[in-house]
């Protein structure tokens, strides 16, 4: 593969370390994986940020709700930064610049972006899924 590119993985290896793929096919096995893995990544990142809204919207929530809040957000915003730096280089996702996200959600639902805003907006979508990926090796 003389001309094939390594494409950083949005997983670590069980011993920590970060994964290359070696490829020139964009949809191979791995590379869809990997692309849904990064969807998954960002759609619970935004999921985060909207409890985080709501618990910061609400005068009575004590101690333990901001921390663990601001935790979960700390830890998406780790994971979404991760995704940038994997994608980087690459065309961004269609949904980012308002198109249909890449693959159903946990649900199984689409989700159409009207009005979808760029990331880094003080509002965009709030739903997606949620937790960490399934089935991938701890990050």
């Amino acid at each position: 593969m003389a001309d094939s590119q390594f494409r950083l993985l949005p997983w670590n290896s069980p011993e920590g370390r970060r994964c290359y793929l070696s490829t020139d096919d964009p949809d191979s096995r791995m590379s869809r994986l990997a692309d849904e893995v990064e969807a998954d990544l960002v759609a619970c990142g935004e999921d985060v940020l909207a409890g985080a809204r709501e618990v910061l919207a609400d005068a009575s929530a004590g101690e333990t709700a901001l921390r663990f809040a601001l935790r979960a957000t700390a830890d998406s915003l780790r994971d979404v930064l991760l995704v940038a730096e994997c994608r980087e280089g690459r065309p961004p996702f269609a949904w980012i610049v308002g198109g249909v996200s890449p693959g159903p959600r946990r649900d199984g639902s689409r989700r159409a972006e009207e009005g979808a805003r760029p990331m880094g907006t003080e509002e965009g979508p709030t739903e997606g899924g949620s937790g960490e990926p399934g089935g991938t090796p701890a990050g």
